[in-house]
């Protein structure tokens, strides 16, 4: 998925993160660089927000970000649960299956296909804790 960066979708996600800056200083500073954020993690968060902006309704990302919403966030469409699902995809689990079980470090790959591929991870994660939850594992 080729991502479509645009002044529009930077200043969409600036006021985001301004509105959310309150919760997590981790967004205070947005500054860019013709559409690149400075910041490597307000970088990730941004690509994040691309995929998801970008992907058609019935895409697997977008299916893979409502089942996580739906599980950890009742379904909701507050401001705060995509954040809350940025934080998801940095969590020790998904940051230890992309570090060591997948061997990035080994890869030069992009940041779009890393946050492609952890939005993949977490919804793995996501899919035992519901079967867990559901007592169909034990």
């Amino acid at each position: 998925m080729q991502l479509i960066r645009s002044a529009k979708s930077a200043e969409g996600f600036k006021e985001a993160c301004i509105k959310y800056e309150g919760f997590d200083a981790r967004y205070v500073h947005t500054e860019d660089q013709q559409g690149v954020f400075k910041n490597d993690f307000i970088e990730c968060a941004y690509i994040v927000y691309l995929l998801l902006q970008q992907a058609e309704d019935d895409s697997p990302l977008k299916k893979a970000f409502d089942i996580w919403r739906e599980f950890y966030c009742e379904g909701s469409k507050n401001l705060s649960v995509f954040f809350r699902y940025v934080d998801h995809l940095f969590c020790d689990a998904v940051t230890g299956v992309w570090l060591f079980k997948w061997d990035s470090k080994d890869r030069k790959i992009a940041k779009e296909r890393e946050m492609i591929c952890r939005i993949f991870i977490l919804s793995g994660i996501t899919a035992i804790e519901k079967f867990y939850k559901s007592g169909a594992l034990s």
